[in-house]
């Protein structure tokens, strides 16, 4: 899950608008959608700074669940070199 997926769940939790939050932050509503859409991992630091300190999160709401990810897919590789398959779970 990306930034814009987490963001959108904040929001909806405390029935905060993106118009709201664009005018919370500064930050233009086209962005916030554009980043709601295309739920990118990617975002410029001053952005999601402004957005934390007013949402009152951190940083590590937005993510944690990519690190828990990466963590997973981790371990998925490395079972998989250990078993000597393919990602795919094809025995090699």
């Amino acid at each position: 899950m990306g930034i814009g997926k987490i963001l959108k769940g904040v929001l909806a939790k405390r029935n905060i608008k993106v118009s709201e939050l664009s005018d919370m932050t500064g930050i233009p509503r086209s962005t916030l959608y554009s980043m709601i859409q295309r739920d990118s991992s990617k975002i410029d630091s001053k952005h999601l700074s402004n957005i934390c300190n007013v949402l009152d999160v951190s940083i590590d709401t937005f993510y944690e669940e990519q690190t828990m990810d990466a963590l997973s897919m981790g371990s998925i590789i490395k079972k998989c070199r250990n078993k000597k398959m393919s990602p795919k779970g094809e025995e090699q």
